[in-house]
Order: C-alpha cells, then structure tokens, then sequence
C-alpha cells in the first residue's frame, strides 16, 4: 500500500486550539486499511485531567466525546467521518463506546472513552482506535486524506427519577400545579400536562407572577398545554458537557468549516472582556485558549452543536443536571445549597459580585483594566484548597458551571417550538450558510437560558429552579453569552 495514503492529521497545527481544559489529543494517524470494507483505523493518543468513575453515590463517570474530521489533501474542506460501530479498540482501563443517531442507527456519529472501573485521577490512553468507514464518505482506496480528531470532556448523567422546582415560589419556577412543592419526574417517553391546576401536572407558578412579563409561558393555572412524550425530560441517561465550551473549542470549529460558514458566526477583534478569538491566516487562534467564550447567539452554539454531534439541552434536563437524585433545597444552586461564597486564591473581589456563582464570567477584580473577565471553565475544581460543591460550584454530577459563568442555552418547555423538539442529534454536518441543519431544532423561538451570571442576570436567575429567562431567546450579540453546556444521550 503507498506509503502517502498514511497521513498525520492537522492536530500539531491545532494544539492551542484543542487544547481546553487540558484535554489533548495527539499521535493521530491513519492505519489498517481494509479495501474490501473501505475502511481505516484512526488511531490517536487521548488524556486529561481530574478523571473519575463512582459506582455509588452519584453512580457517574466523566468521559471524552470524540469525532473525526477528514479532507482530503490539498482540498482543505472538511467534512465529518462516518465511524462503524463495531472494531474501536479500547486501551487498558478504558471504554470505548460508539454513538449513533436514530437517524442513521448504523453509522456511528463519534465515541464515549472512559474509564471502565471506579478511579480518580488523570488519564492518559495511548492507541485509542475508532473505525472509519471512508468508503460511505466517498473517499477512494488511494486517496490521500488527512484526519482531525476532537475530543470533548463530557459526564454521564445516569438513568434516575428526579425533581423539578424546589417549592420555593420563584418567579415562573417548576411546582407541582396544585401543591406549589418540588414534582417528581418519573420516566421518560410519556406525555405531561403544563399547567392547568390540577395535581400532577407540571406547573410554573402561574407564569407571571407579581406582573413579570419576563416569563412568556404559553401555559399557566389557567390553561394548559400538553408536553410531548418524545420531548426529552431527563429521566433517561444523557452526557453533558463537563466544562463550558472555551475559546480554543470554538475556535477550532471555525477553523474546520468554510471561511463562507464560519464568517457569520465570528463576533470579531477588539471585543473586550477577555475575548480573543482572531483569525490568523485561514485558521481562528485564540490568545486566551481555555476562557469561556462570550458573544455567541444561539444560533451560533446550534452550528457548533450539529458540528460535533451534540444537541441542545431541555431545560428539564438541566434541572438534573444540577440537583441529580436528590430532593429539591429551596432556592439551591446547582453546588446543592442556597449559600453563595466568594472565590477562593483569585484575588479580591469587589462590589455585589462576591459569589461563587460569579466565579467563571465578568467577576470584578481589582486591578484588572477592563472591569471583567472571562475565565478558565472548572479552573476552582482544579484549585488543591477548593474541594467541596459549593467551594468548587460542581453540580451533583461534578458538571461545572451550571450555576453561574455563562447562562446555559436550553430547549423551553414554555413554547410550542420548543415542545416540538425531541432530542435529535447533530450530524456533523452544516448547512452551506453554516447553520445547524437539524429540522427540528428550535431557531428563532423555544429557546431561553438557565443559570449564569453577570449583571445582566439577578441572583435568582443563577438558581437550579429559576426560570426567569428560560422563554426568552436573545438574538443579540452579548458578552454575558456564550459557553454553557451541550449533550448527547447516552448510547
């Protein structure tokens, strides 16, 4: 077989880029064609850190969401690589499981490595193996291409009952709709009743409550709507973003899809707030690699969510997310407690923004000439003198940044749009205007946020339960959007 049909991937280019959260992908090569299959061995070196696995508790693990990009040489056009489900090869201590969409239930889409036992600690797995069909990419046999590979950090939620709203009468908060008290979801696929008043049903504390017009709910004590059983409520098992996508995460996007796609959703130069995304030549570098990125509409996340294989999360996925299997605390965090505390080893914080929830976006420090600044996702979870949840701001999952940093993207059960969504997945493909290509994806309504932080949120909106915006899409540019998290069920 010619030698030049083996080719090192684009990975010692990208390294700042793929490098977030320390997570880092290297040695990636092509191997072990079989021409009668069309297909090749990607092979490639995946570690990071802070690793996990329990097997009680929480029962979770944390894992990398990994897919592959091809071009073929010269052409610098790349596309998403269609893996087989079968003929990964997982290294010792590890498990590789490849994902596919109900779609396309024979092609796998990228793969879930984790740890295969309980540990702690970081890992480093050298010849991680994922099988690439090229043949159903149209590749031929002696084609020279060349391969990304992109890792993600992701959290297994697990299969579970759990509680929506926390009884504490929040403006436009989950209750049940006659009690007022926190309601338990308890399985997936069935329908549910929002609104109306009677027992059981999903209630949002009446909608408006006080005369807020900020909760634009179609539903209340007084009428009802129904929620799809294929709505995703949360109860099955799903993998959530670790971390908030960081600049070297999005700028890496940019640099894999076409200057045409990519142009749209670029904020640009002199931006402030610590972001720093720039193009250098035909690729977007970052000078602050692993802060937050800031500035992005929704539309913006929807295209990085379809590129990689991920989709948006319901806002009663978030809710899980957050609280896990326990009973609902009135007006908690997502760390599980009502109680705020200043950062810890950051330096001196000032003015009303003193909190933990604050930590990750525009928190006040002294000194710093402009006033605000994005920061590393999980850099308190990494600090040795922070260790527990509300220290840390880690969810009962460990998933960080749900309560404060950037508000988190969510699917709305408050709009028909939103209720039409039923949890499909990214294909890794985008529309030739560079937007998500997933039909029913919500686009300019059934989209609001969950948590976050900055001035333009109050105290409450950073609350597991708080839906003050969960209705209420903006489609402006802004430095307090951006990050939060994306998931994918679980396979």
């Amino acid at each position: 077989m010619p030698s030049r049909l083996f080719f090192l991937c684009f990975c010692a280019l990208f390294t700042q880029l793929v490098r977030a959260n320390n997570i880092q992908v290297s040695n990636v090569l092509i191997t072990g064609q079989n021409a009668t299959n069309n297909t090749y061995q990607v092979s490639f070196d995946v570690s990071w850190e802070n690793s996990w696995r329990l097997s009680t508790g929480p029962s979770s693990w944390d894992a990398a969401w990994v897919f592959v990009k091809f071009s073929k040489v010269d052409f610098d056009v790349w596309s998403h690589a269609k893996l087989e489900l079968t003929g990964a090869v997982a290294p010792s201590g590890s498990t590789v499981q490849v994902s596919a969409n109900s779609d396309a239930p024979t092609v796998g889409v990228g793969a879930f490595i984790y740890r295969n036992a309980d540990g702690s600690g970081n890992v480093n797995w050298s010849n991680v193996q994922l099988r690439w069909n090229y043949g159903l990419d149209g590749i031929a046999d002696n084609d020279p291409v060349e391969v990304n590979v992109i890792a993600i950090e992701m959290v297994y939620v697990p299969q579970s009952a759990f509680y929506l709203g926390d009884g504490s009468g929040m403006i436009g908060s989950f209750e049940d709709a006659v009690s007022g008290q926190a309601l338990q979801v308890v399985g997936e696929n069935s329908a549910y009743t929002l609104g109306g008043g009677t027992a059981g049903s999903i209630g949002n504390n009446n909608a408006s409550q006080g005369g807020n017009q900020s909760i634009l709910d179609d539903f209340n004590d007084a009428a009802s709507q129904t929620l799809p059983a294929a709505y995703p409520i949360g109860f099955n098992a799903f993998y959530c973003m670790k971390y908030e996508m960081s600049q070297a995460q999005y700028g890496t996007f940019l640099s894999l899809i076409t200057a045409t796609q990519a142009s749209p959703h670029y904020a640009g130069t002199g931006l402030g707030f610590s972001y720093t995304l720039f193009l250098n030549g035909t690729r977007y570098d970052a000078t602050n690699p692993t802060n937050t990125c800031g500035y992005l509409t929704w539309v913006d996340l929807a295209a990085y969510l379809d590129w990689s294989g991920l989709r948006p999360m319901s806002e009663t996925e978030f809710e899980k997310a957050c609280r896990g299997t326990r009973y609902a605390v009135p007006r908690e965090f997502a760390w599980g407690n009502p109680s705020s505390t200043s950062p810890t080893g950051l330096g001196t914080v000032t003015g009303a923004n003193t909190e933990n929830a604050l930590y990750a976006t525009l928190p006040q420090y002294v000194g710093n000439p402009q006033g605000s600044v994005y920061n590393r996702g999980g850099m308190l979870a990494a600090s040795s003198v922070n260790h527990t949840r509300e220290e840390t701001g880690g969810s009962y999952y460990g998933i960080m940044e749900l309560s404060g940093g950037m508000p988190t993207y969510c699917v709305t059960v408050g709009a028909a749009t939103g209720r039409a969504y039923d949890g499909r997945h990214g294909d890794g493909a985008l529309q030739a205007n560079g937007n998500a290509n997933v039909t029913n994806w919500p686009t300019t309504s059934g989209i609001g946020t969950r948590g976050g932080s900055s001035s333009y949120f109050s105290t409450d909106d950073r609350r597991t339960s708080g839906r003050f915006l969960a209705n209420l899409q903006s489609t402006t540019r802004q430095e307090a959007y951006g990050g939060g998290h994306a998931v994918r069920t679980a396979p």
